[in-house]
């Protein structure tokens, strides 16, 4: 759904997008990447130019930061 969305807002919109999605490995593991998507010409066609990056372990340090605080709160 977050890839979906995030195509949309390109499709409709042609502007540079951020947006997160997870995605399953050759191996089967699950990671997170971040995506910036811009709508181009290329080629005088119609393209879309895609960086992707796993951002898979600062999502888990966040996550662990967030359950100290939590714990640390109560």
């Amino acid at each position: 759904e977050q890839r979906h969305r995030g195509l949309t807002s390109i499709r409709n919109n042609g502007v540079n997008q951020l947006f997160e999605i997870n995605f399953r490995t050759s191996t089967g593991s699950v990671r997170t990447a971040e995506v910036s998507a811009s709508r181009i010409n290329y080629l005088s066609k119609p393209s879309y130019l895609c960086y992707f990056r796993d951002i898979t372990k600062r999502r888990r340090m966040e996550e662990r930061l967030e359950a100290l605080i939590d714990r640390k709160s109560s």
